[in-house]
């Protein structure tokens, strides 16, 4: 037969399924040296990522407050005198400061 492949070093004529069990085996020690390829190469990235975002700490320092940090910013005082959300005071002014204003333009 044309298509019939001879063993290595012996020249015998191997059956269709020894001719399978090797292709199988081949393809498994391709597939792991894929795989550990692969592998190593996502822990790389994973490395690279991470030594990007520690480069760029003071971007996210604020997503990493000590425990301190985050006991005194919670017990400073707020601005406004505590209404229901909105825009948290910003751009609003007392009663009494706005007097002033109005007293300062007249």
């Amino acid at each position: 037969p044309a298509e019939a492949e001879l063993a290595p070093d012996t020249g015998v004529e191997l059956s269709w399924r020894e001719r399978e069990r090797a292709r199988k085996a081949a393809l498994k020690t391709i597939q792991a040296r894929e795989k550990a390829e692969l592998s190593d190469a996502s822990k790389a990235t994973a490395k690279e990522r991470l030594a990007y975002l520690m480069r760029q700490t003071d971007v996210f320092s604020h997503f990493i407050k000590s425990p301190d940090d985050a006991a005194a910013s919670s017990s400073s005082s707020k601005g406004g005198g505590g209404g229901g959300g909105g825009r948290k005071g910003k751009g609003r002014m007392t009663e009494k400061q706005e007097d002033e204003l109005m007293a300062r333009q007249e």
